[in-house]
C-alpha cells in the first residue's frame, strides 16, 4: 500500500505539467523551501563556525583539562600514571606544569615588562597537550628554543622590550614569600629562544615559558601544581572532567571553557537563537506547501470520490497528498543543503570579506558538519509534513453522496 500510495503521490506531481496553476504553485512552494533551507543552512554554518574558531582561538595555548593542587607538591608522576591506566579512552597525553610571576628585564634596552605568569613546561609531553608550538613565529627546531634557559614569550611583549630571538634578557622574581614590608627581587640570566603569537593580547603579553629544569633552577621553593591533560577527539571535555573530579575529589580540575564561560555560552546562544529564528522563517515558506495541497485536493475532489467508491480508506488518500508535500519539501530541503554547502565553500574557498579587529578572526569562518546538516534537514522535513498533515485532513470531511449528487463544485 505505501508503495501505491508513493507512486499515486508522483504520479500527481509529474502530470501537474498540464495545469499551469498547480504547476506554478509547486514551482513556487519547491523555491521558497529551498532559499529557507540554503539561508537556515549557511547562517548557522556561518554561526557554528564562529563557534569553533572563536573558541579555538580562546583556548589558545591552554590545554583541554587543568588539574590543580590547592597547596604544596602534586606528585605528577603518579598523577599522570593513574590517569593513563584508569582513563585510556579520554586522555590522549598529559604534562605537568609550575606556575609563578615575573619581570623581563631587557638588557641592551634597559626596558622592563608588566608583571608575567611564566610557566614552566617539559617541551617533549607539553607537544601533545597544548598549541604552544604551532603559535611560534620560528618552526625551526621548536624544541630546541626552550633547551637550557631559552625561554619564549609574546610577540607583543618582545616588540615591547625590544628584543629578538637569541638576545639576552633577565628574570626578575621575588625568591621567596618576602617577611619584612621591603621586597627584593632577584635576577637569573635568560635567552629569548624564540616568540609566539596566540592573536590574544594576554597572552601576548604576559605569559612566558621555559623548560621545567630552568623553572625549578629560578624559583627553588616552587614545585609542579597543576598538570594539563588533552583528550582524545570526540570526547566532551566536560564529561571528562567531571569523571576526574569523581575520582579525584581533593583536586581542582577545570576545563579551558570554565576560564570564558559568558563567552563560551554567549556563542552557543547565539547559534541556537539564529536557528530557531530561521526555523520559523522557514515554518513561513511552508505555508506555500500547505496552501499547495489545499489547491490540489479541492480540484482532485471527484479522483477522491472514485478512490472512496473503490474502496480506499481515507486514511490511505490523505497519505497521498501527505506524501505529495513530503516529496516536494525532501528534495527542495536537499538542494537547499547542497547549494549551501557550495556557498560555504565558496566563503572559505574566496574569503572576500574581511572582517575588523574586533573579531578573534579575519574572514568569515563556514563549518557545516553532519550534526548540523542532521538537523537542518530533520527540522525542514518535520515543518513540511506538518504543513502538509493539516490540509489533507479535509479528506475525512468529503461526503461520497453528496459529491456524486452535485460534482466537485
Amino acid at each position: 500500500m505505501i508503495s501505491l500510495i508513493i507512486r499515486l503521490a508522483c504520479a500527481h506531481i509529474y502530470s501537474a505539467s498540464g495545469q499551469k496553476n498547480i504547476s506554478l504553485m509547486i514551482k513556487l512552494c519547491f523555491t521558497a523551501l529551498t532559499i529557507s533551507t540554503f539561508a537556515l543552512t549557511l547562517v548557522v554554518a556561518v554561526m557554528n563556525g564562529f563557534q569553533k574558531e572563536t573558541s579555538k582561538k580562546l583556548q589558545g595555548i591552554h590545554a583541554d583539562i587543568i588539574i590543580k593542587t590547592a597547596a604544596g607538591a602534586l606528585d605528577y608522576e603518579k598523577l599522570i600514571t593513574v590517569i593513563n591506566k584508569e582513563f585510556p579512552d579520554d586522555i590522549r597525553a598529559a604534562t605537568p606544569q609550575a606556575l609563578s610571576n615575573v619581570l623581563l628585564k631587557s638588557e641592551e634596552q634597559n626596558s622592563l615588562s608588566p608583571l608575567c605568569a611564566c610557566i614552566g613546561v617539559d617541551p617533549a609531553r607539553e607537544k601533545d597537550v597544548s598549541t604552544l608550538f604551532s603559535t611560534l613565529t620560528s618552526r625551526d627546531n621548536p624544541g630546541e628554543q626552550l633547551a637550557g634557559n631559552k625561554i619564549l614569550i609574546g610577540t607583543t611583549a618582545a616588540r615591547a622590550l625590544g628584543i629578538k630571538r637569541g638576545d639576552a634578557l633577565a628574570l626578575l622574581y621575588i625568591p621567596e614569600e618576602p617577611q619584612k614590608r621591603k621586597i627584593t627581587l632577584q635576577e637569573s640570566a635568560g635567552t629569548l629562544g624564540g616568540t609566539f603569537k596566540t592573536g590574544i593580547d594576554e597572552f601576548d603579553t604576559a605569559v612566558v615559558f621555559c623548560n621545567l629544569d630552568f623553572f625549578k633552577s629560578v624559583f627553588k621553593n616552587s614545585d609542579v601544581s597543576q598538570v594539563a591533560l588533552s583528550c582524545k577527539p570526540g570526547i566532551s571535555l566536560e564529561s571528562c572532567a567531571e569523571k576526574l573530579k569523581r575520582r579525584f575529589p581533593q583536586l581542582e580540575i577545570y576545563t579551558w571553557k570554565d576560564l570564558y564561560p559568558a563567552l563560551v555560552s554567549a556563542l552557543a546562544l547565539e547559534k541556537y537563537a539564529a536557528f530557531i529564528i530561521l526555523a520559523l522563517c522557514a515554518l513561513i515558506a511552508a505555508m506555500n506547501c500547505m496552501a499547495l495541497i489545499f489547491m490540489y485536493i479541492t480540484q482532485k475532489k471527484m479522483e477522491i470520490v472514485i478512490l472512496k467508491t473503490m474502496g480506499m480508506q481515507n486514511g490511505d488518500i490523505s497519505l497521498i497528498f501527505l506524501a505529495i508535500g513530503c516529496i516536494i519539501t525532501f528534495f527542495a530541503t536537499i538542494t537547499g543543503i547542497v547549494l549551501a554547502a557550495l556557498a560555504g565553500w565558496l566563503i572559505e574557498r574566496y574569503p572576500l570579506i574581511t572582517l575588523p579587529d574586533a573579531y578573534y578572526v579575519d574572514h568569515i569562518p563556514v563549518s557545516l558538519d553532519a550534526p548540523l546538516i542532521t538537523a537542518v534537514f530533520c527540522t525542514m522535513l518535520l515543518l513540511g509534513f506538518i504543513a502538509s498533515y493539516i490540509p489533507s485532513r479535509r479528506i475525512h470531511s468529503f461526503s461520497v453522496a453528496h459529491l456524486l449528487k452535485f460534482g466537485a463544485e
